[in-house]
């Protein structure tokens, strides 16, 4: 922190007002593209570790469980 620390209004907030919001957040981007590109590289990702998974329980099924 630097020479004079603050603390954020929100951190007050039963003390303090509320602050003010814009209705679309700084990092939505314009028309929400940052989140539009987020919601696409999560579901990317989501769909690889789901074929993986399926992947690796057909693998498991198809070895058997061992026999103790």
């Amino acid at each position: 922190m630097g020479p004079n620390p603050t603390v954020a209004p929100d951190l007050l907030w039963p003390l303090a007002a509320p602050t003010a919001r814009p209705i679309t957040p700084y990092w939505a981007g314009p028309n929400g593209i940052n989140v539009l590109l987020w919601t696409a590289f999560s579901a990317i990702v989501l769909s690889i570790a789901a074929y993986l998974l399926v992947v690796d329980v057909r693998e498991q099924l198809r070895r058997g469980s061992p026999e103790s």
